[in-house]
Formats: C-alpha cells, structure tokens, sequence
C-alpha cells in the first residue's frame, strides 16, 4: 500500500513522522492503514543515520498487524473474564446471603425446641438439624472465600513463631519441624489459614499423631530467591490427583471439597505454588508451597 507513493504525502499522514524528519530525531510510531481500518497496523522507526562525509535518516517500516490484533484479543478476552468473574462474585454473594437468612432461624428455632422436648429420639433429631445448619453456614461462608480478591499484608515472618501457632492449634498431632530458623516473606494470617487448611486435611487423611512434619526450607533458581514449605503426612496418600483442587470434591465422608481449593487460591494470591504429591516411599502425601521472596 505504500510502494510508489511519494514521501510528501506519506508524511503528511504521519505528523510525528514528520516532526521528527524536520527535526532529525529519532523515534517511533503506529498507525492505521488506511486511517479508517482497524485491521492493518503499521510500526515507523525513523533513526539518524551520519558518517564523516554526510547525515541522513533511514525510514524504516514494519508491519505489526498480528501483534495488535494479539494484544486486542487478549484485552477482550481479560475483560470477559472480569466481567465474569464479577457476575460470579455477586451470584455468590447474594446466594450466601439468601442461605443465611433460611438458616438462622431454622437454627434459632431448633436450639429453643431442644429445651422443650423430652424424648431422646427427638433430642436426637434436633441435634441432628442443628449440625446440618452449622455445616451448611460453615460451607457457605468457606465456598465465598473462594471468590474473594485477597487484602494481603506481607511481612517477614519467622517460621519459629508460625510453627508455634499451629502447635497450639494441634496440640495433639505433635507436629514435628525443621528450618525453624527460616525468615518467610508472606501474609501471616493467610499463610497461617491455609497452612491449618493443609494439616487438617494430613489429618483426615489417616496421618497419625507425630507423623505431620512441616519443613521449611529456602529457594533459589538463578536470579530468583523464595521459600518452600512442605507438610509431610503418612496418612493414605492421594488416591486421585486429577480432582484434588476441584471444588466440592472430596473422597472424605464429612469433607466439603473446599480446604485444598481455599489453600491453592491463598498461595496463588500471595504470587506463589501449591502442589500436592504422594510421597516416594508410597506412605503419605507431601503438600508443597512456594514462595517468592522480595528482591
């Protein structure tokens, strides 16, 4: 489109281009072509080119049509996915809010009817209700967290004290550690959340008391440098690694399929990796979490 067309008028469609022309400058510019067309895209680099004996400019032209067209469907495809995202948000919201509203009367009338009724069978039926109401508000509160943006704090935190929160928390799994001397850049109560999710998940899992040993360790590939912490079990192990993040699926009686989802959303946030493996020597699982650190 641009063979045989004379340089004054080209110039004349491309002011920058002739700015930097009069001047002698170098610079760089985008443009339609032909004005009116989104569908063709040209770049413009004009460079002072001088030797000892006389001074010009190269002109040189590049057709980057493919890139802007790339660049404009990943736009389109991130705003779809925000919108979405968005509409998910308020369907959640909104579904968790109509799902309370049921359930706390339900569990205010089923607490006052336990004080009134003398059968056993009764009482048990009422208990029974209750549970299901608190599991149900436990599920529902647990399920938006999962499509919540995080307000991270980061901080340096010593691997000491946080392992000294979840002992309190565990008092009769004793845990085990190493790398205690570890400095982790990270939000506490997030980590910390989805470290508790990790070992209750050892827990269920059959990994016997003094079994759980939460290793923290330091990271480095090439320029980057971060931390790793690792929860190792010896309960069952993982019997199908496909569904392991997927909501609501759980292989537990009376797991809700959240605690794994809820933990990989935590760590992604924080910019880091979870990853969940059966240990090498078939006994247990290890749960994997990486960190990245500041520069």
């Amino acid at each position: 489109a641009l063979i045989g067309q004379p340089a004054a008028q080209l110039l004349a469609r491309w002011p920058e281009v002739a700015k930097a022309v009069q001047l002698g400058d170098k610079t760089r510019c985008e443009y339609r072509l032909p004005e009116d067309s989104a569908t063709t895209w040209l770049q413009v680099d004009v460079q002072p080119i001088a030797d000892e004996h006389q001074a010009g400019l190269l002109i040189l032209t590049r057709d980057i049509s493919e890139t802007k067209r790339a660049a404009q469907d990943a736009l389109r495809l991130r705003e779809e996915a925000l919108t979405a995202s968005q509409a998910k948000s308020r369907f959640v919201a909104t579904l968790s809010h109509e799902i309370r509203n049921s359930l706390t009367p339900v569990a205010a009338l089923t607490q006052s009817l336990q004080g009134k009724v003398n059968s056993e069978r009764e009482q048990q039926a009422l208990e029974l209700i209750g549970e299901r109401c608190q599991h149900l508000q436990d599920f529902v509160s647990r399920y938006a967290e999962l499509h919540k943006p995080l307000h991270l704090q980061p901080q340096w935190l010593s691997a000491e004290a946080l392992f000294q929160r979840l002992t309190a928390l565990f008092p009769d799994e004793r845990l085990q550690a190493k790398g205690l001397q570890i400095e982790l850049w990270a939000d506490s109560v997030f980590l910390q959340q989805a470290l508790i999710n990790l070992i209750k998940n050892a827990i269920e899992a059959g990994s016997p008391a003094g079994s759980i040993e939460v290793i923290f360790s330091q990271r480095e590939q090439g320029n980057e440098k971060g931390n790793e912490i690792r929860i190792v079990d010896g309960g069952q192990g993982i019997a199908n690694p496909d569904n392991l993040f997927v909501p609501f699926y759980s292989t537990k009686t009376q797991g809700q399929g959240i605690g794994l989802s809820l933990s990989r959303h935590i760590i992604e946030q924080m910019g880091g990796v979870l990853t969940l493996s059966n240990n090498a020597n078939g006994v247990g699982a290890c749960a994997l979490i990486q960190l990245s650190r500041p520069h």
